[in-house]
């Protein structure tokens, strides 16, 4: 029971909002709880209403027995003193175990009685608990448990309770008591993860965890981790890996995992992106794409893995066919073979609309389709061909080069008339050009253009007899310059250099060429760009000036580098940037203010399918990575770490590793065969190897006219 005895006005109205202030510091919670601010100052509200109703004059005011308001930093009495910043609780199966640090003031060898409970904020009731122990000098440690005390499901829910404690020394009248929010005497879990953004359905992915302690920052060892049906145990750097396999149906997947430390749960949580496993990747071939009506469509499709590219077997596909009009002509399905190919004919009536057909195949929900021409025009008898003198004109410059036109048997084209005009004078081609092809079917010209932008040239040749071909070539128009462009091999770069950059020269055309760089004002030796156009260089200064030059183009680069603005930066770079299978891959680590220890993971297709800790000596280590005959084309490696206030600091760069690629090599018993005859073909397939592959071969025999009048 709670006695009141009265205090003067001022007094009273000071002890009061000392208790409101108090109470608000206790109920606020460090991380996203509710706080009943409301409540309690609804509580100080009516507490100061009664005390100053029954206040009929001026008195005293004790305290006589412990109360539901107010909370010293320290309780103490003339014979010890307790120390709630130490207070510090643990839950186990049979309840709450507090451990409160009691420091002996004064009559060593006396007994004291110790009563805990923990209860909401505006009321004393709860499971309670006391412990009996002697004064025995300096400070101890006093552990007592309440039975039946749970924990709450959250962390921000602790503040919502008090630890509320009292301790009476035997034959003194004083009373040391006080409360604390139970919210600080549990230790805080910081849980962080990593995990790829994007996972193939239905596969399995690691995931790394972090657990720290939020009020020191120190990683925790030995905390259990899970996920799902996986679980672990953090090492000596708080951190452990987990195995999750997400599902494999839908688009996205919330990855949710859990930490638990003295029955407290900690969750973290992060959305990842689902590549669908079994998703097709569908082809469709055509045996030529144009047809006269009357002839037949031969109609192949291949059928891949979304995941891997392996084919799809024993599947069926629907094949369909669409005519100009959108009417739906053919459909068919059949199963796909050993190596995910299936094959149709689709015979075209004599009487059908004409124009563009689409070719359809379907599997599953999947979809796709090309589309092909179907007419009555008439094949060329004869290609005609344009090789300009120069890849590219200045402007003013005439345009030169050579025509070309030969009969698809082979034969050249002689003394055909050709017509060559570039522009228009109202309604009528003005001719630019004319001449007559020689024994070779050749014709030499030259042309003079105007302005600085692409010249089209619209050709005529009429053979002798009488069949006309019509043909455009383009010829390119640019100012001779030479483009220079820097990139940095990192958006974010250390505070302390040197920095590696990319230089790439490209010609007026944007093509790639080779050119000769150096770094302004530096003695380096200049480099060259080679037939790719790309160089790496390096420089200690923020701002980089990149001169280059090929024959008689030069060109220019100014760039600052991306230095980052945090004390902390990390920087993965790798040997190269291509790959053959089976070749290791070697790395070098360059971190700034990180700790002894990097994090580095191997992510092919949003899989980590390598995970390492690697010590860091002088801001830099080398690593080396061996990836394995199953991983092709894109891979991520992933370097990061945090820091001492739990900051994550990372860095990706970006390898390939070249895919399996077929040699196909096709001989004929007869270098020439007479229309109706019979030719035998051989082929051979060997794999990067050299060696001897099993393949399927699809094989089209088309008039070469047929793509001379597509294109």
């Amino acid at each position: 029971m709670h006695t009141i005895e009265f205090l003067n006005g001022p007094l009273l109205l000071a002890r009061v909002l000392l208790n409101l202030w108090l109470m608000r510091r206790d109920a606020i919670a460090i991380q996203g709880g509710s706080v009943n601010i409301f409540r309690n100052l609804l509580l100080g509200m009516g507490l100061l209403v009664l005390m100053t109703a029954c206040n009929d004059g001026p008195g005293d005011i004790k305290i006589s027995e412990y109360t539901s308001t107010g909370r010293p930093d320290s309780s103490r009495t003339g014979a010890l003193s307790i120390d709630e910043s130490g207070i510090v609780t643990r839950y186990n199966e049979q309840g709450a175990v507090l451990t409160i640090p009691v420091e002996t003031l004064g009559g060593v060898g006396k007994r004291v009685n110790l009563d805990v409970s923990i209860t909401g904020l505006l009321d004393d009731e709860g499971p309670k608990g006391s412990a009996v122990f002697v004064l025995a000098g300096g400070t101890r440690l006093v552990e007592l448990l309440i039975p039946g005390a749970t924990p709450t499901e959250q962390q921000s829910h602790q503040a919502g309770k008090l630890v509320r404690y009292s301790a009476k020394v035997a034959g003194d009248d004083e009373l040391a008591f006080g409360q604390r929010s139970l919210y600080y005497t549990l230790p805080k879990i910081g849980l962080r993860l990593w995990a790829p953004q994007r996972v193939d359905a239905g596969a399995q992915t690691t995931v790394r965890v972090w657990v720290s302690d939020l009020a020191t920052g120190e990683m925790l060892a030995n905390i259990p981790v899970r996920s799902g049906d996986q679980s672990a145990i953090t090492d000596t750097a708080g951190q452990a890996l987990l195995n999750v396999t997400v599902p494999s149906e839908g688009n996205d997947f919330g990855l949710i995992v859990h930490a638990d430390l003295a029955n407290i749960t900690v969750s973290s949580q992060k959305l990842l992106n689902l590549v669908p496993a079994g998703a097709p990747r569908l082809f469709v071939s055509t045996d030529k794409p144009l047809y006269r009506p009357g002839q037949t469509m031969h109609i192949r499709a291949l059928a891949l893995s979304q995941k891997d590219l392996t084919p799809i077997q024993s599947t069926p596909v629907i094949l369909e066919v669409l005519d100009g009009k959108g009417n739906k002509i053919f459909k068919e399905e059949a199963m796909t073979d050993d190596f995910g190919v299936v094959s149709l004919t689709a015979p075209l009536a004599s009487q059908v609309n004409l124009g563009d057909y689409t070719i359809k195949a379907v599997m599953d929900d999947v979809e796709t389709g090309r589309t092909v021409k179907v007419s009555e025009e008439k094949l060329p008898k004869y290609a005609v061909k344009v090789d300009f003198d120069q890849s590219y004109f200045t402007p003013g410059q005439a345009v030169s080069g050579v025509l070309q036109a030969r009969y698809f048997f082979g034969k050249a084209v002689t003394g055909a008339d050709v017509k060559i005009t570039t522009d228009k004078v109202g309604s009528a081609r003005v001719v630019a050009f004319s001449g007559t092809t020689d024994q070779e079917g050749l014709l030499p010209f030259s042309l003079d253009t105007t302005g600085d932008q692409h010249v089209s040239l619209n050709i005529e040749v009429t053979d002798t007899a009488g069949f006309v071909v019509k043909s455009v070539a383009s010829a390119a128009v640019a100012k001779p310059h030479l483009q220079v462009q820097i990139i940095p091999e990192a958006t974010q770069l250390p505070n302390v250099g040197p920095w590696r950059f990319f230089v790439t020269t490209r010609g007026p055309l944007g093509g790639s060429i080779d050119a000769e760089c150096k770094i302004v004002g530096d003695d380096a030796t200049a480099i060259q760009t080679g037939s790719a156009g790309v160089a790496v260089m390096e420089s200690a200064s923020q701002q980089v000036y990149v001169s280059c030059k090929a024959g008689a183009m030069l060109g220019s680069k100014k760039q600052f580098m991306p230095i980052s603005g945090n004390q902390s930066a990390i920087l993965v770079r790798a040997d190269k940037a291509i790959y053959r299978p089976g070749e290791k891959v070697e790395l070098t680590l360059v971190a700034q203010n990180a700790p002894d220890q990097i994090y580095v993971d191997r992510v092919h297709r949003g899989r980590i399918v390598e995970s390492r800790v690697v010590s860091v000596a002088d801001g830099s280590a080398q690593l080396s990575m061996q990836p394995t005959q199953s991983e092709r084309g894109t891979i991520i490696i992933t370097a990061y770490y945090l820091d001492s206030n739990g900051v994550a600091f990372n860095a990706e760069r970006v390898v390939y590793i070249q895919k399996p690629f077929a040699q196909v090599k096709v001989t004929t018993d007869k270098d020439s065969y007479l229309p109706g005859g019979e030719a035998k073909l051989s082929f051979e397939v060997k794999d990067e190897n050299k060696q001897g592959q099993a393949a399927a071969i699809g094989v089209t025999i088309t008039d070469e006219a047929v793509f001379a009048l597509t294109n």
